[in-house]
């Protein structure tokens, strides 16, 4: 296993090492998700075939579309869920020689205000991953910072000159909350984010 923190770390490992699966975050810091898959299947032989899933906050029928032109062949929407990562991990394996993608527009829902508002405030699933795996320490630091980070969060995606600056604050929240739990305040974002 192999984590990389940038698409040039990304890139750069793709190089030298073959893996089973890659797991490509659509929101690195330095590049595009799809950027970096373009440029590791364009390296010589080493992970061309390797599966790819991508891991996103947001998805949008723009992005599913962009996605499969790409051939990733799997999505993961964050928070990352145990279940959700296990079973993604096993549909990879068990189609590998096939090389299906696992897309299914119809699970994509429009989130609408009024859907949005009939969701639960929190994820109780993510909070009891949350629970299970950190500290009490970090569990109740994680929760002190929330208001702070994700006003901060907020206020730059409010105070950004342009769309693209905006979208990116916008994800940041979405992906933020959306692993702290914070179910309702992540869909808003995402709402927000493909306006």
């Amino acid at each position: 296993m192999s984590i990389a923190n940038t698409g040039n770390e990304a890139i750069n490992r793709a190089s030298s090492q073959i893996f089973d699966i890659i797991f490509l975050d659509m929101q690195l810091p330095d590049h595009h998700g799809l950027e970096v898959l373009k440029k590791i299947k364009q390296l010589p032989s080493l992970n061309i075939s390797t599966p790819v899933i991508a891991l996103t906050a947001t998805i949008t029928a723009y992005d599913l579309n962009l996605y499969e032109k790409a051939n990733i062949f799997g999505l993961i929407e964050k928070p990352i869920l145990l279940p959700k990562l296990r079973e993604t991990i096993s549909h990879c394996y068990e189609c590998q020689g096939e090389y299906k993608k696992i897309f299914n527009q119809n699970e994509m829902a429009n989130n609408t205000f009024e859907e949005i508002t009939k969701q639960p405030i929190f994820n109780e699933q993510q909070l009891t991953f949350l629970l299970d795996n950190l500290s009490s320490e970090q569990f109740t630091q994680a929760l002190h910072e929330a208001p702070d980070n994700s006003k901060l969060y907020a206020e730059n995606a409010y105070k950004s000159k342009d769309y693209q600056s905006q979208a990116a604050w916008l994800h940041k929240l979405a992906g933020y909350s959306g692993q702290l739990g914070l179910e309702r305040l992540s869909k808003q974002a995402i709402t927000l984010e493909k306006k």
